[in-house]
């Protein structure tokens, strides 16, 4: 894979922004959560308008919680929810998960939920998870499989939607079928068996 600036496929509009707001820490982590303590140091990556890092950040009084996104508007929301609720443990910045900006061995755990779909180079991310996670810690990621997504009732413009999303992922150069990659991209970042726990679920 060639090494590119990490994007994201839909953009940061308004209604990207409600819908992800939506997403809490019960629904889309809730496979990690009950290794968590309170006193856990943890990296959210990719963490958007930061819906799930907030729910985190109140589980775990006396650790710390840092989402990081490409896109500095939803930064800007991200601390501001924070605030609002009176969280001092949580804290949101711009910055790319291709090059981290800590140091080896930083936190307990390093999450992704929805990331590595929309990156060209997702072994490299895998590579920088691992870098900045202790010894003992892991690395959590969801990822989506657009090959299974599924509607009930369906429709012809469902269908499409999911057609044109899977297009705009690849014109990225990223893979829409992330889900059922990930065993393969840890295998091909070897050294990630060392760390005691790679968690993978697909949606």
């Amino acid at each position: 894979m060639t090494s590119k600036e990490p994007t994201y496929s839909l953009g940061y509009s308004p209604a990207v922004v409600d819908r992800h707001s939506l997403r809490r820490a019960s629904t889309c982590c809730s496979y990690f959560l009950p290794h968590l303590n309170p006193t856990s140091c943890i990296l959210d990556l990719g963490c958007g308008p930061g819906s799930i890092t907030t729910d985190v950040a109140l589980l775990i009084s006396r650790g710390s919680i840092i989402g990081l996104d490409a896109g500095p508007t939803v930064v800007d929301i991200a601390n501001a929810k924070a605030k609002e609720l009176g969280l001092s443990n949580c804290s949101f910045q711009v910055g790319d998960v291709m090059k981290l900006p800590f140091d080896d061995e930083t936190f307990d755990v390093v999450y992704t939920h929805q990331l590595l779909i929309h990156l060209p180079d997702p072994v490299a991310a895998i590579k920088e998870m691992k870098r900045v996670c202790k010894v003992g810690g892991f690395v959590a990621c969801r990822e989506s499989d657009m090959d299974d997504a599924v509607f009930y009732p369906s429709t012809h413009s469902l269908k499409r939607s999911v057609q044109i999303m899977e297009a705009m992922i690849r014109e990225k150069g990223s893979e829409p079928q992330a889900g059922k990659l990930l065993r393969r991209w840890v295998r091909e970042k070897q050294d990630l068996k060392r760390r005691r726990l790679w968690k993978v679920i697909v949606i």
